[in-house]
């Protein structure tokens, strides 16, 4: 098959990078931005700038933490254990005052034990409240939530990490992750308990000094314009020193990847003063978090102070009017609505304190909402052995990594034969991991024989397009330029699902001459590997991935630049192991050295994005102006070799008995 005549790439559209601004705090809002690329062209950028929230909190986020905290029927105990609580804890004062108004001759016996009984159901109702509120609804939905951030994530597409930096996600699964596990619970167990007092100091004083409610309810509204007053800000301040977070965390983890080169290059004050910087714009965050606390603390102080002056002088003037009343009775309602003024104020900052932590787990709503994520659904691919011979067709197809970015590949059409040994080569940015990528549906395709993306990749007649992601990628295997490994034990890292014996295991790893040194660990193939198989060599790592691609026995392998970064030597264990492991499969191998796709039966040559060339590598070599042929010289001196590679290569095969 011939590559068809490529198409005009398509041409992005422009927009303008959109900020949200209000008036309140616009010089902290320009200053976040830092850490985050800026750009005026839709897709000339990488990393879009971080989205900040505005206005109310939605009232879905309210909803959805109801929901994961285990939904209305958990709510509705929680308000009944709520009622509970405060009901019994008002009946024991007004019982108490009773007893004060009652006879001498009374027998003290009928008011103790139910005063006693009254005030040890309210504690068991205060403890059976909080242990189901803060352990039981909040536990449930601390799991709940975080598991849903954690399965977004884990399900987002390979363009959602390249966009997004890793700051960004770790500023959700730390801070943010912290107002649903603590923050959230603290301050609504504290709104509750300042609350529930209030709506029983208003029946209280309802029954006692009803008249008083003239001036309770205005008192009321002035708390409410109060928190009216400051809500907006509080919020608004609280997403800023979020968003403000984000390049903190990018930043301190990009120097930690980076640390050797930032010291080689004697970058470290740069870094350093950079560091400084993003630090500075949140603390400025911070301050004004805790300059408007200051403020509205004033203020709820000053109406706290004013409310209990009134609240003396209520029982006074209903004597100076005539009115009778019940002393007893208007002591406790006295009393309480003193307590009241204290509630009123710390309710109020409470209630400021809550909508800060709600507008945390609007960041994890948010994310669990908004993060793509891949189509794991699709039909299960076909029974038995699939692929069974390894033939890959690909039809019309196109990719690009983002609908508004130009298309990585266009219009590739190629049909590879079953057990082919096909070297993908081209300069960087052609488009040749992206054709993997495509393959493995890391990025969609588009395209197709119909124009809908339907059939642009067929492995042996099934297409690709709608198979279950699982279950597509279960029959491929890959080995990637950066091996990868998991920090459990050698036989974990080969065999992740049990379905090898160790026998097996120990044979393929004798294929790739790490049988020998795995042998030489005290615990064998129980031999912890550490974080990302730093205790092997880079080369050794391969060897395990080359291992683990083995023991699938997978039709279909690919190797994106696997050699890159391996010696010489291990390269030529690596070439040989998968010529014995793999003749009878398809293999992809993308060029870093071209000598090790010299071999290949097909070579496929990408340039720009197109399928430049697709054919016999003695056949482009035999072609002066093919690009393949090109290449092939461009390496000066080792051209003559790498041509006497491709010539014995092929007269093997000829010789070859099929």
């Amino acid at each position: 098959s011939t590559p068809s005549t490529p198409g005009a790439a398509a041409t992005p559209s422009n927009k303008t990078a959109l900020t949200k601004k209000t008036g309140l705090f616009s010089s902290l809002r320009s200053e976040v931005n830092i850490g985050n690329l800026k750009a005026t062209n839709k897709g000339a950028k990488l990393v879009e700038l971080e989205e900040r929230q505005t206005g109310q909190v939605p009232r879905k986020v309210f909803l959805d933490y109801i929901a994961a905290a285990g939904g209305l029927g958990f709510l509705a105990i929680l308000l009944v254990l709520l009622f509970l609580d405060r009901g019994l804890t008002t009946f024991t004062d007004v019982w108490l005052a009773e007893w004060i108004e009652s006879d001498e001759s009374d027998d003290l016996k009928f008011y103790v034990p139910i005063y006693v009984g009254a005030a040890l159901l309210a504690s068991v109702a205060v403890y059976c409240r909080s242990i189901f509120f803060m352990v039981v609804m909040g536990m449930r939905a601390a799991r709940a939530m975080h598991a849903k951030l954690l399965g977004v994530v884990l399900a987002a597409p390979m363009v959602f990490f390249e966009t997004t930096p890793s700051g960004r996600i770790l500023n959700r699964f730390t801070t943010d992750t912290e107002f649903v596990d603590n923050v959230v619970l603290q301050n609504l167990q504290q709104w509750f308990n300042c609350i529930f007092p209030v709506l029983s100091t208003i029946v209280l004083v309802s029954l006692s000094l009803y008249w008083s409610l003239l001036w309770l309810i205005p008192v009321m509204g002035l708390y409410v314009l109060l928190y009216r007053h400051t809500v907006s800000a509080t919020r608004d301040v609280q997403r800023l020193e979020a968003v403000s977070r984000s390049p903190i965390f990018s930043h301190f983890s990009e120097t930690l990847g980076g640390i050797s080169t930032i010291r080689a290059f004697g970058a470290s004050t740069r870094f350093q003063a950079a560091s400084e910087r993003l630090i500075n714009q949140n603390t400025r965050c911070n301050t004004a978090q805790y300059l408007l606390t200051s403020y509205s603390t004033l203020i709820l102080e000053t109406l706290a102070a004013s409310t209990v002056g009134v609240a003396a002088l209520l029982p006074t003037l209903s004597f100076e009017f005539g009115n009778e009343v019940n002393v007893a009775l208007a002591g406790v309602a006295l009393a309480s609505t003193l307590e009241m003024s204290q509630y009123l104020k710390h309710g109020t900052r409470m209630t400021l304190e809550v909508q800060k932590a709600f507008a945390g787990i609007e960041r994890i709503v948010e994310y669990i909402d908004n993060v793509p994520i891949e189509a794991f659904g699709g039909r299960p691919p076909p029974q038995g052995k699939w692929p069974s011979s390894g033939e890959i067709a690909v039809t019309d197809l196109c990719v690009r990594y983002r609908p508004e970015l130009p298309y990585a590949l266009r219009h590739v059409s190629c049909t590879i034969p079953p057990k082919s040994k096909v070297g993908i080569v081209g300069r960087t940015g052609s488009g040749k991991s992206t054709f993997l990528t495509a393959l493995w549906r890391l990025v969609e395709a588009e395209g197709g024989a119909d124009g809908t993306g339907a059939r642009a990749v067929c492995i042996d007649g099934v297409d690709t397009a709608d198979l279950q992601l699982s279950g597509l990628r279960s029959r491929l295997a890959i080995i990637p330029q950066d091996p990868v490994l998991f920090n459990d034990s050698v036989r974990y890292n080969l065999d992740p699902f049990g379905e090898h014996s160790d026998a097996d295991i120990t044979r393929v790893l004798g294929v790739v001459q790490l049988a020998q040194l795995v042998g030489t660990f005290e615990a064998g193939l129980g031999h912890k590997v550490t974080e990302g198989g730093q205790n092997f060599s880079v080369g050794q790592r391969q060897l395990l991935c080359l291992a683990r691609a083995t023991l699938r026995h997978s039709l279909v392998l690919a190797l994106d630049e696997a050699t890159a970064s391996i010696d010489n030597e291990t390269d030529a264990v690596l070439q040989q192991a998968i010529r014995d492991m793999f003749a009878d499969c398809t293999v992809l191998t993308i060029a870093h050295r071209l000598h090790t796709i010299m071999d290949s039966t097909v070579v496929m040559l990408f340039e720009a994005g197109e399928l430049a060339e697709f054919d016999d590598p003695e056949v482009l070599l035999s072609d002066p102006e093919s690009l393949f042929s090109r290449l092939v010289d461009e390496t000066g001196s080792a051209a003559a070799h790498l041509r006497d590679l491709s010539r014995r290569s092929a007269t093997l095969r000829t010789t070859e008995p099929h």
